[in-house]
């Protein structure tokens, strides 16, 4: 008989079932089931974060679309999760007008139980502004995105994206301000990751021609702030490689790329850390399609890896047909050699 399972009532009934048993059992009892009691309860509340109202997987798929019709409307492409997983922040892109001019902005919801709100724009959205790739910070629960909107010492006339930071407060996060150099500069500066230790990893993109996209590192200073970025030299060959998620314990990473091994348009890829470097990296089959793969992210508890799928429209159309954000258990995701990381963004300790 199982004693521990993911509903707390049953965790219930089966301990009062089997009290009178554990008292005679004394001092054994407080060695052995306490502790396990605990790890139990903690395994249920761990267990509780994914729960993001997953659709059944469509036949021969084993991943699954993200609250469809309420977070999933053909038009968001990446989630963040609070750590206690009960509030979602996702980016919402639509397209207007005869020349298909592209609006996008963040968008949040919290959930009761299993319920999910309609998202709604943050109070301090800018609408003039594109802002995208919302990220949850381990430890903190701020929130890091970015942003084309304007900002002290940023020149008016630019319309690269900057890396903004929201502080998590009691009521969701406050007015986000944006990160001092030498994290954003005149290039676009995107998809901030930020490890337990407090190393971020982002992308950064040159205008070009030819556009090319590196993913950086900049480690965090005992006096605060960042030092100089540094880039990942093995994982950058391609010159395409970005939206970069790093593991909490900083032993993996996943991130988008356009290689030869691929499947057409972006992939997904994982590279493993080894020592002061990263291993090449390799594609998830797993997830990989003919479709755009892109915006890796990891839930709260480590267990999912969100990601996002795009349909890009015909000449003409639309340019993006619909995006969605989907989930698949990170071991599903993964290359069965390479283990899962020792920490997650909500248990960094």
């Amino acid at each position: 008989m199982r004693l521990f399972t993911s509903n707390h009532r049953l965790v219930i009934q089966l301990y009062s079932a089997d009290r009178a048993r554990v008292a005679r059992a004394g001092h054994a009892w407080r060695r052995s089931i306490l502790p396990a009691l605990a790890v139990g309860l903690m395994a249920c509340h761990r267990a509780a974060w994914p729960d993001v109202t997953l659709a059944t997987p469509a036949s021969g798929t084993i991943e699954r679309l993200v609250a469809p019709g309420i977070l999933s409307r053909d038009r968001e492409f990446i989630v963040a999760l609070s750590l206690d997983g009960r509030e979602a922040v996702l980016s919402r892109r639509t397209f207007s007008g005869p020349q298909f001019e592209r609006h996008i902005q963040l968008v949040h919801a919290s959930r009761t139980g299993r319920t999910w709100e309609i998202p709604k724009p943050f109070t301090w959205a800018d609408t003039s502004a594109l802002e995208i790739d919302p990220v949850v910070v381990p430890r903190t629960g701020d929130l890091l995105f970015n942003s084309t909107r304007a900002a002290v010492g940023r020149a008016a006339n630019r319309s690269d994206f900057d890396i903004w930071l929201a502080p998590r407060t009691v009521g969701g996060w406050g007015a986000p301000h944006r990160l001092e150099a030498p994290i954003n500069g005149p290039d676009d500066d995107y998809f901030a990751t930020v490890s337990c230790r407090g190393t971020l990893y982002f992308a950064r993109a040159a205008a070009g021609p030819p556009r090319k996209s590196v993913i950086m590192r900049a480690r965090s200073l005992d006096a605060g702030g960042y030092a100089a970025p540094e880039t990942l030299s093995v994982v950058n060959t391609t010159g395409r490689a970005s939206n970069a998620a790093i593991a909490a314990d900083e032993s993996l990473i996943i991130l988008v790329d356009q290689r030869s091994d691929g499947l057409g348009d972006s992939d997904l890829y994982v590279s493993r850390r080894a020592g002061e470097s990263w291993t090449e990296p390799m594609p998830l089959r797993a997830v990989n399609t003919a479709a755009a793969e892109f915006a890796p992210a990891f839930s709260p508890d480590g267990e999912w890896l969100f990601f996002a799928r795009m349909q890009r429209g015909a000449a003409g159309g639309p340019p993006i047909v619909a995006e969605n954000v989907y989930a698949i258990r990170l071991r599903d995701a993964l290359p069965p050699d390479i283990p899962l990381p020792s920490r997650s963004p909500a248990h960094c300790d």
